[in-house]
């Protein structure tokens, strides 16, 4: 019997963790071909806003559909058109929202508005409520994770980290930044400019040097991000400004200090303490493998 095999659709195969899937039951690919040259790279941009033509400019998964026995379309990457090309296969496919909708000028909003066949899902709980998706949480993969918690050392150079763009969020980053400053707490922040990225080998290189985690999520966004499953996969103290982190059944205010919440006068003191352990099997069902297997 042949092994099942899910296709996730992404824009880019260097964003975040994806480098590192390695998966068995699980392909990760680019949903567009890599342009060749500058006339391709254009011609391709055209296509994308084509609904018949944006399926010439789909990558080489489309010639092996039928090898695969489900297909998650992450929103970056998804474009209304491609709900009318995959109809014609029995291959079942879903959208997967793990950004939050915000309001109804973004692209995601117009997307889930205009998606009739295929079922969307989000990270975000009170976005499933209000625009009647159904729920997935986000994920991360345990064996990306195992490979790194190893190496974790014992002295940490820095008590709090974050890189990240600024979304609005600087000014909330720069405050803390000198409120740890006046503690005499040693810190690693960076906002990276638009267009620019962080390799994440280098980014978990810092993590590890770090004892905790800053999120600081948009105004609107309930769901857990990335910085969260981080924060439980490495085993890292979780300084968030996301209040709903009291809702999952992780949460334990020894790990995780609420911003705007908790005091901030008691910050240092929970930086300066030791993380406690989340059992392994309330991580497990955040892994990569359990995540894909909730889109049915």
């Amino acid at each position: 019997m042949r092994s099942k095999v899910t296709l996730i659709l992404c824009i880019d195969k260097k964003n975040y963790f994806f480098p590192y899937i390695e998966e068995e039951g699980i392909v990760l690919e680019e949903v567009y071909k890599a342009a060749k040259n500058k006339l391709q790279y254009y011609w391709i941009k055209l296509f994308k806003k084509l609904p018949y033509l944006s399926r010439l400019c789909y990558g080489t998964w489309r010639d092996h559909i039928a090898e695969f026995d489900k297909i998650v379309i992450l929103d970056e990457a998804y474009d209304p058109p491609i709900q009318d090309f995959l109809k014609r296969y029995e291959v079942p496919a879903y959208l997967y929202a793990w950004n939050s909708v915000l309001n109804h000028k973004t692209k995601l909003y117009k997307s889930i508005k205009r998606t009739k066949q295929i079922p969307v899902y989000s990270f975000d709980k009170q976005d499933c409520i209000k625009y009647n998706l159904k729920y997935n949480t986000t994920m991360y993969p345990r064996k990306l994770a195992d490979q790194y918690i190893f190496r974790r050392k014992c002295d940490k150079q820095y008590a709090l980290f974050f890189v990240g763009y600024d979304k609005g969020r600087g000014k909330k980053i720069e405050d803390l930044k000198r409120y740890l400053d006046h503690c005499g707490l040693k810190h690693y922040f960076k906002i990276i400019d638009s267009g620019k990225r962080m390799e994440y080998a280098e980014y978990l290189t810092i993590l590890n040097d770090s004892g905790a985690i800053l999120e600081v999520v948009q105004e609107g966004q309930s769901g857990i991000s990335m910085r969260t499953m981080e924060s439980l996969f490495y085993e890292k103290k979780l300084v968030t400004t996301n209040r709903s982190v009291k809702e999952y059944e992780f949460y334990n205010p020894k790990n995780m200090f609420i911003l705007g919440e908790d005091s901030l006068e008691k910050l240092p003191q929970f930086l300066e303490s030791e993380y406690e352990q989340v059992p392994k099997e309330i991580v497990g069902q955040y892994d990569l493998k359990q995540w894909v297997s909730r889109f049915v």
